[in-house]
């Protein structure tokens, strides 16, 4: 059903990684996996700590961050959360071939108001799209083929208690999630910010309690990293 490759995690570790061909997963992988000897680290995983107890990755898709984290910190259980069934469908083959499911919740859910969202994806109309078609809402583009309805979650319901490492990258809910009251007792947070304004947005968010460093800033989207004071 899936490809199969083995990759390295940003610590080094090996692990056969699942994606499928003929879309952008494996391009995804390689921003945090070493891939033909690169490694590109675009949320420098590599430089964590040691984690424990929880971590959230929000905008899982094929799992690059949150299996990434599995490899690298065995003590750490991680919460991947995607609004694409497909997607999480992808990262469990790879939990399961590398024996980490027992450290994985799967969430099928998108990070908004209300109880539930429509998402778009199954882009078509150019090359770029048809790659990223499972990539929910990609852009403002109306070439959706298809649509899911999925419930709602937020950040203070999947965590009750400290989180140890948060990664968003949803094409927008970040604004959401940042806003969370959970944000307060989230030790350090990677992710990547969108629109035009993206930096002012997230350290108005940020600022009272964490340190913010900018990682990547295109002018929206950029990435960044945040550590609780």
């Amino acid at each position: 059903m899936y490809a199969n490759v083995e990759l390295h995690s940003p610590r080094g570790k090996p692990a056969i990684i699942c994606y499928r061909e003929d879309t952008s997963d494996l391009s995804v992988l390689a921003g945090t996996w070493r891939l033909w000897d690169v490694l590109a680290d675009e949320y420098n995983l590599a430089s964590l700590p040691d984690l424990f107890g929880i971590a959230v990755d929000i905008g899982a898709h094929v799992g690059s961050v949150a299996l990434a984290l599995l490899a690298d910190h065995p003590a750490l259980h991680v919460i991947a959360v995607d609004p694409l069934a497909e997607n999480l469908a992808v990262i469990a083959a790879s939990a399961e071939i590398s024996g980490w499911t027992d450290r994985l919740t799967l969430v099928c859910a998108a990070i908004a108001k209300g109880r539930s969202a429509t998402v778009n994806y199954g882009y078509d109309g150019s090359d770029y799209l048809r790659d990223n078609r499972y990539i929910g809402g990609i852009s403002a583009s109306t070439d959706a083929t298809q649509t899911v309805v999925v419930p709602t979650t937020t950040l203070s319901k999947l965590v009750k208690g400290p989180i140890d490492f948060l990664k968003t990258d949803c094409e927008g809910c970040e604004w959401d999630l940042l806003a969370d009251r959970a944000i307060k007792r989230t030790q350090r947070i990677v992710g990547e910010g969108h629109d035009g304004g993206w930096l002012d947005k997230v350290h108005a968010l940020l600022d009272a309690t964490h340190d913010v460093t900018v990682l990547d800033d295109r002018g929206g989207p950029g990435t960044f990293a945040a550590l609780l004071r």
